[in-house]
């Protein structure tokens, strides 16, 4: 076994992590990914979830590598496929940096915001919100999200501004492109809540949005919380918060660039 190369520590939303790698390739690739989930580098010495990469060349193998990805000591992902081992690193690694925050409550939300209103649109992966979220970018929105909402004990909204995650078709892998190749700009401040709009694609569907409730709205934002380690007594005032000066709607939508044009147009 080859023994890592060294290691590197990261502090984010108010937890610490640990990368360490077996060469200089893997742990740069896995710290640049980190970066870009808005980890900042750390001196610590220790971390509270441990991520380690290892490059093995095994008999089987027949002298291609094999990449290793564990966390915690259980294994996330083995490939020879290296993008794939880094692609898997960063999905893992979203999820532990939402169910362990301190500082915000993780919710499954693509958002922008219009003339200073901000637009939370929940939903979980395939739901079809990054393409709503890139049509309302085209629209001329400001991009917060396409993943979570980062909402703080104000019921704020943060900038997330991770890469969009687009397919060019509902079967086809997901490709990473940043809002300004785009031609979208970036929040840099947070921003209240105006609106909440549950919506799910539909072939051919119709936009008739319906009202709902601040009961409704919560519990929307509920069942996308990722909270596995906050208490209710922490993410419900939060999700209160955020709901309270928003009106909140729901419809099916067909093509996304249509709704986004609608919906933009319902605000005023």
């Amino acid at each position: 076994m080859v023994e890592p190369a060294g290691q590197v520590h990261f502090r984010a939303y108010g937890t610490s992590f640990a990368i360490r790698a077996t060469d200089d390739e893997l742990l740069g690739a896995a710290r640049a990914r980190a970066v870009m989930l808005g980890w900042c580098q750390s001196s610590a010495t220790a971390g509270e979830v441990r991520y380690a990469f290892r490059r093995v060349t095994t008999a089987d193998s027949r002298g291609s590598p094999l990449y290793h990805l564990t966390c915690d000591g259980e294994v996330v992902r083995s490939s020879p496929d290296f993008d794939a081992v880094i692609e898997a690193f960063e999905d893992h690694a979203k999820i532990q940096t939402a169910a362990r925050s301190s500082a915000m409550l993780f919710v499954h939300a693509g958002v922008v915001a219009w003339r200073g209103r901000g637009i939370l649109i929940p939903g979980r992966s395939r739901a079809g919100k990054s393409t709503l979220v890139h049509a309302l970018l085209r629209e001329g929105a400001e991009y917060y999200s396409d993943e979570f909402a980062l909402l703080d004990p104000e019921g704020r909204v943060h900038p997330y501004p991770v890469p969009l995650s687009l397919r060019a078709d509902r079967s086809a892998p997901s490709r990473r492109v940043q809002a300004e190749a785009l031609g979208a700009s970036t929040a840099q401040s947070p921003t209240f809540v105006d609106v909440i709009l549950a919506t799910q694609y539909r072939r051919r569907a119709r936009w008739r949005p319906q009202p709902l409730s601040k009961g409704e709205a919560f519990l929307v934002l509920m069942d996308n919380t990722v909270a596995a380690r906050q208490p209710p007594a922490r993410t419900m005032p939060v999700l209160r918060e955020a709901v309270l000066r928003a009106a909140a709607w729901r419809s099916w939508r067909g093509e996304a660039q249509p709704a986004a044009r609608q919906l933009l147009a319902s605000i005023t």
